[in-house]
């Protein structure tokens, strides 16, 4: 008997390339589905730049930017609207303070007036205090000038004038008003 070394290597079975046949599909199936991808996100991107500069030309048309700048102008007009009434509203606060000050000042004096004597003006400006009015005798005059140097916002006092009328004095009174007297905005 002979032997062939060679003989399992010759009626071999042949291997089958079904195996390498899948793995090759799926492969080139791999590829096709990045590829197609790759292809669908160029698409979206094209589209995209599409839309955006359909925008773009939207916001540089005429009527846009005609729209934009009316818009920018009544910001700007709003803007110094706000800034007007805040500077109306800071004018009207300082105002009714001083108000508040003379009306209190004022109603100190009133209550101080004797029982004679009837001021015709009382004026306070600028940290000065004056009064004009009638009164029936001296006493009663000097009463009130005594009666309004008592209090803390009047400083000091003077009667400029005295006139002798037929039944009473007309007098003008000047005074200067002390710090407490005085509204911190004049």
């Amino acid at each position: 008997m002979d032997f062939n070394f060679f003989e399992p290597y010759l009626n071999a079975p042949k291997k089958s390339n079904f195996k390498t046949i899948i793995i090759v599909l799926l492969f080139i199936a791999a590829i096709a589905l990045m590829a197609y991808y790759q292809y669908l996100l160029l698409d979206q991107s094209k589209t995209l730049q599409n839309e955006i500069a359909e925008i773009d030309a939207y916001i540089q048309s005429d009527a846009v930017v005609q729209q934009r700048e009316t818009v920018l102008e009544k910001q700007n007009y709003e803007k110094a609207l706000a800034s007007t009434y805040a500077s109306m509203k800071a004018v009207e606060t300082q105002i009714e303070s001083a108000n508040a000050v003379e009306t209190q000042l004022i109603e100190k004096i009133n209550a101080e007036i004797p029982e004679n004597v009837f001021l015709s003006n009382i004026q306070i400006l600028k940290g000065a205090v004056s009064f004009t009015g009638f009164a029936s005798d001296y006493k009663a005059l000097s009463q009130f000038v005594y009666n309004v140097r008592g209090l803390e916002e009047v400083d000091t006092l003077s009667i400029p004038t005295v006139n002798e009328l037929e039944e009473n004095l007309s007098f003008s009174v000047n005074g200067i008003l002390s710090e407490e007297g005085q509204d911190e905005s004049q």
